[in-house]
């Protein structure tokens, strides 16, 4: 499991759209829902996914350091990556005829979508948050690659 530090400070929205980049918050952390929680009593700044991911302001315990899962900015949006990373192959292609690729990329498919055989949702081989963001442009670099976009968690917006 990583620590906080071994998340990226930056990290591209998508291949296609490479002008839209999360920023890490480095004054905020987050707490995932497989972990126990470990901020004690502390009242989370912000919770997400149906209390799930719990967001912190401060400095986390000594105790969680390898536990904790880095939060971005995206826009004016608090952001909790999942550690997925939706890939899309072009056209025609087929994405487990990319498995191996994908492999040696380090990541692993976790599912392709039924609606999209040219497209995989893959994480990384470790199941490694940090790991999964800092390697993207490994998945951009295999070859019939259209689009690689990591996973976050953001607050629900409501249409009016």
């Amino acid at each position: 499991m990583s620590h906080l530090s071994d998340f990226p400070v930056h990290v591209r929205a998508s291949r296609k759209n490479a002008q839209l980049v999360y920023q890490r918050d480095l004054s905020l952390y987050a707490e995932r829902y497989q972990v126990a929680a470990t901020s004690g009593s502390k009242p989370p700044t912000l919770v997400l996914d149906e209390g799930r991911v719990r967001i912190f302001k401060g400095k986390p315990p000594a105790a969680a350091a390898g536990q904790l899962c880095a939060v971005y900015r995206h826009g004016g949006w608090l952001a909790v990556p999942t550690g997925l990373v939706f890939v899309v192959f072009k056209p025609g292609e087929r994405a487990a005829a990319h498995a191996e690729a994908i492999r040696q990329a380090g990541y692993e498919i976790v599912e392709i979508p039924p609606y999209a055989p040219n497209a995989a949702w893959v994480r990384d081989a470790n199941e490694d948050i940090a790991a999964a963001l800092k390697n993207l442009l490994r998945l951009e670099q295999i070859s019939q690659v259209e689009n690689v976009e990591p996973e976050f968690i953001t607050e629900r917006a409501w249409r009016a």
